[in-house]
């Protein structure tokens, strides 16, 4: 049995939220992987820690049409 979990609604209303996150994941991949090269492992694992926080703020904090959620 196959459990298909792609809901296409919600495809179409994520692809602008999706378009603009793609490219801020990648540089901060970048980034990070650099880190790996470059930095002592404690400082990488503040690094890492601080992408993750910054990537769940910008994902969390958008509403369905990609723009920011404002106060």
């Amino acid at each position: 049995m196959v459990l298909n979990l792609v809901n296409p609604n919600l495809i179409a209303q994520h692809k602008a939220h999706l378009d603009g996150y793609w490219p801020i994941l990648t540089f901060g991949t970048v980034v990070e992987v650099l880190c790996f090269f470059l930095v002592h492992p404690e400082l990488l694992t503040l690094i890492v820690c601080i992408k993750t926080m910054l990537l769940l703020a910008i994902w969390l904090g958008r509403r369905k049409d990609g723009s920011f959620v404002s106060s």
